[in-house]
């Protein structure tokens, strides 16, 4: 993560045009304070975690020993925090995923396809992409969408035209005489007896 970050944005990204800063002091005073919290939980940070709120910058940030209670464990993040978590096991992360609200979407980093498959079957998300991130948003051949706390429904191409349109359903009795007749009132008849009997035994 540290070689990538200075790949991207050299040793000092703030000084890089290539690296964004936050969009509005709002957003900035609410990433520190999920910082702070992290922090102040006991979370040890392995990188980054200097900010400037002049001019909005975030440093992209490593954290690790984050307390499953705070708020970047809890919360979408939605800015350069990274919280590290580790695992001895594929079973154990599926766990621990099962134990939140369902994703927007599973990002799996592996080149190893039983894992990926494993963890594929073994939890729901409303997408997921293997070895990349967000491209699947962009690809109007992929319904887009969450799962129950993360959204309902799809959207883009044809998941979202059928989402967004109302398919309406009509029927109209053709001949004089339906079957539905025959369980209607007055039943006066063996035929309409009979019929009610045999609804009342096996339905």
């Amino acid at each position: 993560y540290k070689d990538a970050i200075a790949t991207f944005y050299g040793e000092n990204p703030q000084e890089s045009s290539a690296y964004s800063q936050i969009i509005n002091p709002r957003h900035h005073r609410r990433l520190k304070s999920v910082l702070d919290d992290a922090l102040k939980l006991g979370a040890k940070l392995e990188m980054g975690g200097r900010t400037d709120h002049s001019s909005k910058y975030f440093e992209p940030t490593l954290l690790s020993n984050v307390d499953p209670n705070s708020i970047a464990m809890q919360d979408e993040i939605f800015g350069p925090i990274l919280p590290l978590v580790t695992f001895q096991s594929i079973d154990e992360v599926i766990t621990r995923i099962n134990s939140k609200e369902k994703p927007l979407a599973m990002y799996i980093y592996s080149s190893d396809d039983a894992n990926c498959k494993h963890l594929i079957d073994g939890t729901r998300a409303g997408a997921t992409c293997i070895n990349q991130s967000m491209l699947h948003f962009g690809n109007d051949n992929l319904p887009f969408g969450g799962i129950n706390h993360s959204g309902i429904g799809k959207s883009h191409g044809i998941y979202g035209f059928k989402e967004f349109s109302n398919e309406r359903a009509v029927l109209k009795q053709w001949s004089p005489l339906a079957g539905s007749d025959f369980m209607t009132a007055p039943y006066n008849t063996k035929i309409k007896r009979a019929l009610v009997d045999i609804t009342m035994r096996f339905f």
